[in-house]
């Protein structure tokens, strides 16, 4: 039912009377109708706004990710030929075997080589030869908590689509089902007026 509708039905005098016979007064479109429709508006408008949030959340959670894996990836690969030779501290370091693929594998193995490389005084020295230095373990591991914190919320973004969507139809239905009643009625009422039927936007 659109606001235009309502306007007409709740405006309509010359068969305000028929109307009210099935209910439908003035004040049953201003406290009923005009709530129900503009429910029915926000659900939409928060629905579309879930789309946007994922959309953003989803870029941003892209951008994020695509920084951190560069700056893990620069700093395993300088971090390998440091203990070139050393697989006990590839291990501890995180460093050995394949590069991490998966988003967990990634931040797993991200905050353990900013870990053990700042906590560890020898591997620190050794990494800092190599140009992997503190100050650069410390860029890394703020990256990855900024990724984690961009996963989440592209997480809950996505999450509340559906029930965005679930809230819109519900509202929507909920409309439709009052106008469903409200059109049968005025039509089976006023069946031989088409005149006030046009006017109420039902035809």
């Amino acid at each position: 039912m659109s606001e235009q509708q309502i306007k007409a039905a709740a405006g309509e005098v010359e068969a305000a009377s028929e109307l009210a016979e099935g209910g439908y007064t003035p004040e049953v479109f201003e406290t009923v109708a005009t709530p129900l429709q503009v429910e029915a508006l926000n659900k939409f408008a928060a629905r579309q706004a879930a789309d946007g949030a994922k959309l953003a959340a989803t870029g941003a959670m892209k951008t994020t990710e695509k920084s951190a894996r560069t700056l893990y990836t620069k700093d395993r690969d300088l971090g390998r030929s440091a203990f070139p030779k050393d697989p006990a501290a590839r291990e501890a370091l995180g460093l050995s075997g394949r590069a991490p693929q998966s988003l967990d594998e990634l931040i797993t193995a991200a905050r353990t080589l900013a870990k053990e490389g700042q906590s560890n005084q020898l591997y620190a020295a050794r990494l800092a030869a190599k140009a992997v230095t503190a100050a650069k373990l410390t860029q890394l591991s703020k990256a990855i908590d900024a990724l984690v914190t961009a996963n989440l919320a592209q997480e809950a973004a996505i999450a509340a689509v559906p029930q965005a969507t679930k809230e819109r139809d519900l509202a929507y239905q909920a409309l439709k089902a009052w106008m469903s009643e409200y059109r049968a009625f005025a039509k089976a009422q006023l069946k031989d007026r088409p005149d006030v039927l046009k006017r109420l936007l039902l035809v």
